[in-house]
């Protein structure tokens, strides 16, 4: 049985492997995070599902969740805490240069959160 994460909790995770708060990309990240939460099962039927429905949660455009996830992402590994995060994902990622996926990473997150 999988245990309910506290949005605080997916909060402070995301602050610390440097998703800035102020960005949509954290509210959509952590939206999926606690939809995921409820039903691990989401995870595996694929993203669009997934960016559909924080788009409608959000008023906005599938695009727009995806795109602002991805440039959250890419703003983490470009500018927050190298360390943090090459601890979590380890081999999966070029030290330097690369990044993961929108789903690698929200899929890392989860898996650290338990």
């Amino acid at each position: 049985m999988t245990k309910q994460i506290e949005r605080g909790k997916i909060s402070e995770v995301l602050v610390r492997f440097g998703i800035r708060s102020n960005l949509l990309g954290f509210l959509y990240i952590r939206n999926i995070l606690e939809l995921i939460n409820g039903n691990r099962k989401l995870l595996y039927g694929g993203m669009m599902a997934l960016y559909k429905e924080v788009a409608e949660m959000n008023r906005t455009t599938v695009y727009n969740v995806e795109s602002c996830i991805r440039s959250a992402v890419e703003l983490a590994f470009e500018e927050g805490n190298s360390e943090e995060l090459y601890r979590l994902f380890g081999n999966t990622i070029h030290r330097d240069k690369g990044k993961p996926t929108n789903k690698q990473f929200i899929s890392m997150i989860l898996e650290y959160l338990d």
